[in-house]
Protein backbone atom coordinates (compact mmCIF):
# COMPACT_ATOMS: atom_id res chain seq x y z
CA UNK A 1 0.00 0.00 0.00
CA UNK A 2 2.78 2.42 0.98
CA UNK A 3 4.60 1.56 -2.23
CA UNK A 4 1.50 2.32 -4.32
CA UNK A 5 1.09 5.68 -2.61
CA UNK A 6 4.75 6.52 -3.25
CA UNK A 7 4.49 5.62 -6.94
CA UNK A 8 1.31 7.70 -7.30
CA UNK A 9 2.99 10.67 -5.68
CA UNK A 10 5.97 10.41 -8.02
CA UNK A 11 3.70 10.27 -11.07
CA UNK A 12 1.62 13.22 -9.88
CA UNK A 13 4.75 15.30 -9.35
CA UNK A 14 6.41 14.26 -12.58
CA UNK A 15 7.60 17.21 -14.67
CA UNK A 16 8.93 16.18 -18.08
CA UNK A 17 12.25 17.63 -19.20
CA UNK A 18 12.00 18.87 -22.76
CA UNK A 19 14.70 18.08 -25.28
CA UNK A 20 16.38 21.03 -26.99
CA UNK A 21 14.28 20.47 -30.12
CA UNK A 22 11.06 20.22 -28.12
CA UNK A 23 11.97 23.42 -26.29
CA UNK A 24 12.49 25.21 -29.62
CA UNK A 25 9.15 24.05 -31.01
CA UNK A 26 7.32 24.88 -27.78
CA UNK A 27 8.85 28.38 -27.62
CA UNK A 28 7.82 29.10 -31.23
CA UNK A 29 4.23 28.00 -30.63
CA UNK A 30 3.94 30.05 -27.45
CA UNK A 31 3.83 33.37 -29.34
CA UNK A 32 2.08 32.09 -32.48
CA UNK A 33 -1.28 33.86 -32.66
CA UNK A 34 -1.88 32.57 -36.20
CA UNK A 35 -3.88 29.53 -35.18
CA UNK A 36 -7.33 28.58 -36.38
CA UNK A 37 -8.74 28.15 -32.90
CA UNK A 38 -8.12 31.77 -31.85
CA UNK A 39 -10.88 34.36 -32.00
CA UNK A 40 -10.47 37.44 -34.23
CA UNK A 41 -8.16 40.08 -32.82
CA UNK A 42 -6.62 43.45 -33.54
CA UNK A 43 -3.02 44.42 -33.04
CA UNK A 44 -1.47 47.89 -33.32
CA UNK A 45 1.93 49.31 -32.66
CA UNK A 46 4.70 51.76 -33.45
CA UNK A 47 8.23 51.30 -34.71
CA UNK A 48 11.38 53.22 -35.51
CA UNK A 49 13.47 52.24 -38.52
CA UNK A 50 17.03 53.40 -39.01
CA UNK A 51 17.74 54.07 -42.68
CA UNK A 52 19.79 57.20 -43.32
CA UNK A 53 17.96 58.91 -40.49
CA UNK A 54 15.42 57.42 -38.05
CA UNK A 55 11.94 57.05 -39.54
CA UNK A 56 8.84 56.62 -37.39
CA UNK A 57 6.23 54.09 -38.45
CA UNK A 58 2.97 52.46 -37.43
CA UNK A 59 1.40 49.03 -38.03
CA UNK A 60 -2.22 47.90 -37.86
CA UNK A 61 -3.20 44.23 -38.06
CA UNK A 62 -6.71 42.80 -38.21
CA UNK A 63 -7.01 39.04 -37.98
CA UNK A 64 -9.96 36.75 -38.65
CA UNK A 65 -8.26 33.46 -39.60
CA UNK A 66 -5.24 32.10 -41.43
CA UNK A 67 -7.00 32.70 -44.72
CA UNK A 68 -8.60 36.06 -43.89
CA UNK A 69 -6.63 39.01 -42.53
CA UNK A 70 -5.72 42.66 -43.23
CA UNK A 71 -2.71 44.76 -42.32
CA UNK A 72 -1.41 48.25 -42.94
CA UNK A 73 2.12 49.57 -42.45
CA UNK A 74 3.16 53.21 -42.75
CA UNK A 75 6.69 54.58 -42.45
CA UNK A 76 7.54 58.18 -43.24
CA UNK A 77 5.76 58.78 -46.55
CA UNK A 78 5.43 55.05 -47.33
CA UNK A 79 2.09 53.24 -47.03
CA UNK A 80 1.25 49.60 -47.77
CA UNK A 81 -1.95 47.63 -47.29
CA UNK A 82 -2.08 43.83 -47.60
CA UNK A 83 -5.21 41.71 -47.74
CA UNK A 84 -5.21 37.94 -47.55
CA UNK A 85 -8.37 36.18 -48.70
CA UNK A 86 -8.65 32.49 -49.49
CA UNK A 87 -5.36 31.69 -51.19
CA UNK A 88 -4.48 35.13 -52.57
CA UNK A 89 -2.62 38.07 -51.08
CA UNK A 90 -3.50 41.51 -52.45
CA UNK A 91 -1.00 44.35 -52.10
CA UNK A 92 -1.45 48.09 -52.52
CA UNK A 93 1.48 50.44 -51.92
CA UNK A 94 2.39 53.97 -52.93
CA UNK A 95 5.86 53.04 -54.24
CA UNK A 96 7.01 50.26 -56.57
CA UNK A 97 8.59 48.04 -53.90
CA UNK A 98 8.48 47.17 -50.21
CA UNK A 99 11.31 48.84 -48.25
CA UNK A 100 13.80 46.54 -46.57
CA UNK A 101 12.92 47.73 -43.08
CA UNK A 102 9.23 46.96 -43.67
CA UNK A 103 10.10 43.42 -44.77
CA UNK A 104 12.23 43.03 -41.64
CA UNK A 105 9.41 44.38 -39.46
CA UNK A 106 7.02 41.76 -40.83
CA UNK A 107 9.57 39.05 -40.09
CA UNK A 108 9.81 40.26 -36.49
CA UNK A 109 6.12 40.72 -35.74
CA UNK A 110 3.96 38.42 -37.79
CA UNK A 111 3.25 35.07 -36.42
CA UNK A 112 3.91 31.49 -37.37
CA UNK A 113 7.55 31.56 -36.23
CA UNK A 114 8.94 28.09 -36.75
CA UNK A 115 12.24 26.28 -36.43
CA UNK A 116 11.13 23.30 -38.50
CA UNK A 117 13.94 23.90 -41.00
CA UNK A 118 16.60 23.58 -38.29
CA UNK A 119 17.73 20.98 -35.79
CA UNK A 120 19.43 21.56 -32.46
CA UNK A 121 23.01 20.36 -32.09
CA UNK A 122 24.38 22.19 -29.08
CA UNK A 123 22.85 23.71 -25.95
CA UNK A 124 24.38 25.84 -23.24
CA UNK A 125 23.40 28.23 -20.49
CA UNK A 126 24.56 31.84 -20.37
CA UNK A 127 23.65 35.19 -18.86
CA UNK A 128 21.45 37.65 -20.76
CA UNK A 129 20.90 41.00 -19.06
CA UNK A 130 21.73 39.39 -15.72
CA UNK A 131 19.34 36.45 -16.17
CA UNK A 132 20.20 32.85 -16.98
CA UNK A 133 19.09 31.77 -20.45
CA UNK A 134 19.08 28.46 -22.27
CA UNK A 135 20.76 28.94 -25.67
CA UNK A 136 20.37 26.38 -28.45
CA UNK A 137 22.61 26.42 -31.52
CA UNK A 138 20.88 25.09 -34.64
CA UNK A 139 21.84 23.77 -38.06
CA UNK A 140 19.94 23.71 -41.34
CA UNK A 141 18.28 20.33 -41.92
CA UNK A 142 18.97 20.39 -45.67
CA UNK A 143 22.43 21.91 -45.96
CA UNK A 144 23.90 21.27 -42.52
CA UNK A 145 24.91 24.93 -42.46
CA UNK A 146 24.80 27.00 -39.30
CA UNK A 147 21.36 28.26 -38.30
CA UNK A 148 20.35 30.76 -35.64
CA UNK A 149 21.23 30.48 -31.99
CA UNK A 150 17.96 30.74 -30.04
CA UNK A 151 18.02 31.76 -26.38
CA UNK A 152 14.97 31.21 -24.19
CA UNK A 153 13.94 31.79 -20.60
CA UNK A 154 14.10 28.27 -19.11
CA UNK A 155 11.23 29.05 -16.73
CA UNK A 156 8.70 30.62 -19.10
CA UNK A 157 10.07 29.23 -22.39
CA UNK A 158 9.79 32.71 -23.91
CA UNK A 159 12.19 33.47 -26.74
CA UNK A 160 14.62 36.17 -25.61
CA UNK A 161 17.12 36.32 -28.45
CA UNK A 162 17.84 34.97 -31.93
CA UNK A 163 21.36 35.44 -33.24
CA UNK A 164 22.31 34.89 -36.87
CA UNK A 165 26.09 34.79 -36.93
CA UNK A 166 28.16 36.32 -39.70
CA UNK A 167 30.99 38.78 -40.00
CA UNK A 168 30.92 40.88 -36.80
CA UNK A 169 29.68 44.08 -38.46
CA UNK A 170 26.71 42.27 -40.02
CA UNK A 171 25.73 39.83 -37.27
CA UNK A 172 21.94 39.89 -36.89
CA UNK A 173 20.25 39.78 -33.49
CA UNK A 174 16.52 39.73 -32.81
CA UNK A 175 15.67 40.68 -29.23
CA UNK A 176 12.25 39.98 -27.64
CA UNK A 177 11.05 41.39 -24.32
CA UNK A 178 8.07 42.32 -22.14
CA UNK A 179 5.76 39.44 -23.07
CA UNK A 180 2.04 40.02 -22.67
CA UNK A 181 -0.56 37.24 -22.30
CA UNK A 182 -3.22 36.72 -24.94
CA UNK A 183 -5.44 33.67 -24.64
CA UNK A 184 -3.17 30.62 -24.43
CA UNK A 185 -0.26 32.58 -25.90
CA UNK A 186 2.35 35.08 -24.82
CA UNK A 187 3.51 37.76 -27.24
CA UNK A 188 6.61 39.98 -26.96
CA UNK A 189 5.50 43.60 -26.86
CA UNK A 190 9.00 44.99 -27.42
CA UNK A 191 11.25 43.83 -30.24
CA UNK A 192 14.60 45.03 -31.56
CA UNK A 193 16.64 44.11 -34.60
CA UNK A 194 20.38 44.72 -34.42
CA UNK A 195 22.94 44.60 -37.20
CA UNK A 196 26.38 44.52 -35.70
CA UNK A 197 26.36 47.03 -32.86
CA UNK A 198 23.52 49.14 -34.29
CA UNK A 199 19.78 48.92 -33.63
CA UNK A 200 18.24 49.20 -37.11
CA UNK A 201 14.65 48.52 -36.09
CA UNK A 202 12.70 48.69 -32.84
CA UNK A 203 8.98 48.01 -32.46
CA UNK A 204 6.44 48.08 -29.67
CA UNK A 205 2.93 46.64 -29.58
CA UNK A 206 0.55 49.22 -28.13
CA UNK A 207 -2.72 47.31 -28.51
CA UNK A 208 -3.57 43.61 -28.64
CA UNK A 209 -7.11 42.51 -27.91
CA UNK A 210 -9.90 40.27 -29.14
CA UNK A 211 -12.20 42.22 -31.47
CA UNK A 212 -14.81 41.54 -34.19
CA UNK A 213 -13.48 41.49 -37.75
CA UNK A 214 -14.93 43.84 -40.37
CA UNK A 215 -15.41 41.73 -43.53
CA UNK A 216 -15.39 44.92 -45.64
CA UNK A 217 -11.62 44.96 -45.16
CA UNK A 218 -11.34 41.89 -47.41
CA UNK A 219 -12.39 43.76 -50.55
CA UNK A 220 -9.20 44.50 -52.54
CA UNK A 221 -8.89 48.05 -53.92
CA UNK A 222 -8.68 48.57 -57.70
CA UNK A 223 -5.19 48.00 -59.07
CA UNK A 224 -4.04 45.77 -56.21
CA UNK A 225 -1.17 43.38 -56.94
CA UNK A 226 -2.36 39.78 -56.57
CA UNK A 227 -0.11 36.93 -55.46
CA UNK A 228 -1.37 33.34 -55.31
CA UNK A 229 -0.16 31.87 -52.00
CA UNK A 230 -1.67 28.46 -51.30
CA UNK A 231 -1.20 26.67 -48.00
CA UNK A 232 2.07 24.76 -48.13
CA UNK A 233 3.45 26.88 -50.96
CA UNK A 234 7.04 25.99 -51.90
CA UNK A 235 9.17 29.09 -52.14
CA UNK A 236 11.53 29.70 -55.09
CA UNK A 237 14.79 27.77 -55.01
CA UNK A 238 18.03 29.25 -56.34
CA UNK A 239 19.44 27.25 -59.26
CA UNK A 240 22.20 29.56 -60.41
CA UNK A 241 23.73 32.79 -59.19
CA UNK A 242 27.19 34.20 -59.94
CA UNK A 243 29.81 33.11 -57.42
CA UNK A 244 31.52 35.71 -55.20
CA UNK A 245 34.58 35.31 -57.41
CA UNK A 246 32.61 36.54 -60.40
CA UNK A 247 31.65 39.63 -58.40
CA UNK A 248 35.24 40.40 -57.38
CA UNK A 249 35.60 43.84 -55.83
CA UNK A 250 38.19 46.59 -55.84
CA UNK A 251 36.74 48.22 -52.75
CA UNK A 252 35.83 46.88 -49.32
CA UNK A 253 32.40 45.48 -50.27
CA UNK A 254 29.39 45.03 -48.04
CA UNK A 255 25.80 43.81 -48.29
CA UNK A 256 23.44 44.71 -51.13
CA UNK A 257 19.73 43.91 -50.71
CA UNK A 258 17.32 43.71 -53.61
CA UNK A 259 13.61 43.04 -53.91
CA UNK A 260 12.97 40.68 -56.82
CA UNK A 261 9.92 39.20 -58.49
CA UNK A 262 10.34 35.68 -59.86
CA UNK A 263 8.09 34.66 -62.73
CA UNK A 264 6.55 31.26 -63.41
CA UNK A 265 9.56 30.35 -65.59
CA UNK A 266 12.03 31.05 -62.78
CA UNK A 267 13.46 34.23 -64.27
CA UNK A 268 13.62 37.60 -62.51
CA UNK A 269 10.93 39.83 -63.98
CA UNK A 270 11.39 42.83 -61.68
CA UNK A 271 14.12 44.04 -59.33
CA UNK A 272 14.55 47.02 -56.99
CA UNK A 273 17.59 48.00 -54.96
CA UNK A 274 16.34 48.39 -51.39
CA UNK A 275 19.44 48.04 -49.22
CA UNK A 276 22.52 49.79 -50.55
CA UNK A 277 26.16 48.93 -50.02
CA UNK A 278 29.00 50.57 -51.96
CA UNK A 279 28.31 51.88 -55.45
CA UNK A 280 30.65 49.25 -56.92
CA UNK A 281 28.95 46.41 -55.04
CA UNK A 282 25.43 47.55 -55.94
CA UNK A 283 26.28 47.92 -59.63
CA UNK A 284 27.93 44.50 -59.86
CA UNK A 285 24.96 42.76 -58.24
CA UNK A 286 22.39 44.53 -60.43
CA UNK A 287 24.35 43.78 -63.61
CA UNK A 288 24.52 40.09 -62.69
CA UNK A 289 20.73 39.64 -62.35
CA UNK A 290 20.27 38.50 -65.96
CA UNK A 291 22.24 35.34 -65.11
CA UNK A 292 20.25 34.45 -62.00
CA UNK A 293 17.91 31.49 -62.33
CA UNK A 294 15.37 30.05 -59.89
CA UNK A 295 13.06 27.12 -59.68
CA UNK A 296 9.76 29.04 -59.39
CA UNK A 297 7.46 29.00 -56.38
CA UNK A 298 5.00 26.12 -56.54
CA UNK A 299 1.41 25.66 -55.43
CA UNK A 300 1.10 21.92 -55.85
CA UNK A 301 2.14 21.29 -59.46
CA UNK A 302 1.43 24.88 -60.53
CA UNK A 303 4.26 27.46 -60.74
CA UNK A 304 3.27 30.85 -59.36
CA UNK A 305 4.77 34.35 -59.27
CA UNK A 306 6.60 35.17 -56.03
CA UNK A 307 8.45 38.09 -54.45
CA UNK A 308 11.71 37.70 -52.53
CA UNK A 309 14.07 39.92 -50.60
CA UNK A 310 17.65 38.81 -51.30
CA UNK A 311 20.80 40.05 -49.58
CA UNK A 312 24.22 39.50 -51.14
CA UNK A 313 27.24 39.98 -48.91
CA UNK A 314 30.74 40.14 -50.40
CA UNK A 315 33.89 41.42 -48.73
CA UNK A 316 37.31 41.89 -50.20
CA UNK A 317 39.76 39.50 -48.58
Amino acid sequence: MNRLILVAALVAGYCPILSAQEALDSAAKLSDLATDNEEPFELDGDFTAQINTPLEGHFVYRWKSKTEWWRKITMGGFEQIEIFRGDTRYIVRNVSFEPERVTELKGLLWFGRSYDHYYSWNQKKRKLNGFEASCIQTKDRKTGGEGPEVCTDPKSNQILLETWKGVPEDQTRREFADYIPFGSHQVPSKIKLRRGASVVLSAQITNLRAAPFDDALLTPPPGAIARHECQGIKQPVMIHRPSPGELALQGSGGITSISITIGVDGSITEAHLVGRSTKEMDEKVLKSLHAWKYQPAMCGNEPVVADLMVSIGIYKQ
